[in-house]
Formats: structure tokens, sequence, C-alpha cells
């Protein structure tokens, strides 16, 4: 013998709006994953951009900040029945500080297998610039 209340159906229908809404929140609010590290002379960035047109990849850089843009856009055929939809068209733009003003002049940048690899030139003269205090 089962139970059913007059309330499973409705819990149910609730449980099945807020996943569906949890996805489409997650999917719509899509952002770059990016690593970041240097050494004495440069910085590497490495960021995840599966499904990006290479064409569509615009990178700019103006002293310390890094802006990723690119544009995904869906093959599926407009007079096609869809039965299935889960990547979307979108735009994705992803603003990063680097940890060192770099060389943007010097930034050589190469897409492979969904991942956008970055080496920028840091630059030389970081040392610090002492500053004399008068007091008075």
């Amino acid at each position: 013998m089962t139970f059913s209340s007059p309330f499973s159906k409705l819990f149910e229908e609730f449980g099945q709006f807020f996943d569906e809404a949890a996805w489409k929140f997650n999917n719509e609010h899509y952002s770059v994953a990016i690593n970041i590290w240097s050494d004495d002379k440069n910085v590497f960035v490495q960021a995840e951009l599966p499904g990006i047109d290479p064409d569509s990849l615009d990178v700019s850089i103006i002293k310390d900040r890094l802006v990723i843009k690119a544009e995904r856009k869906l093959d599926i055929p407009e007079q096609a029945n869809v039965h299935q939809n889960e990547r979307h068209a979108k735009e994705i733009e992803r603003s990063i500080q680097l940890p060192f003003d770099v060389e943007a002049q010097s930034a050589n940048a190469e897409y492979k297998n969904g991942i956008l690899n970055l080496t920028i030139a840091r630059v030389r003269d970081e040392k610090p610039h002492n500053v004399k205090v008068n007091v008075k």
C-alpha cells in the first residue's frame, strides 16, 4: 500500500522548478575559469573557453587589467525540431586584474582545445621608488 499526499505532486513540481532555475542561473551566468602564474619575466594566463569560435575572441590589456570577450553561437538550424537544448548562445566577458603591470605589446596568445593561453612580459622596472618625506 502506498500513501499519497495531496501535496506530493505540488512538492515534486516545486522541486523541478527550482532545479531548472538553478541550472539556468548557472549556465546563463557563465564565467571564464582562469589560472594566473608568473616567473621573473612573464605573467601566464590560462582561460577555459570551451565551444568558442576563435574568431570571436577579443583580448585586451591595459596596464595590469586583462579583458577577455568572446561569443558562443549555436549551430542549430532555425527550422530544426529541437528536442533538447542545454547549450546556449551567449556573450562572455571576464575582466581581471593581473598581479603586475605588463607590457601589453609583448602579449602572445594561443587558443587550442578550448583553452586560451597568454604569455605577457612583466614591466621590467618594478623596483620600488623611494619618496623623500619632508617633515614640517
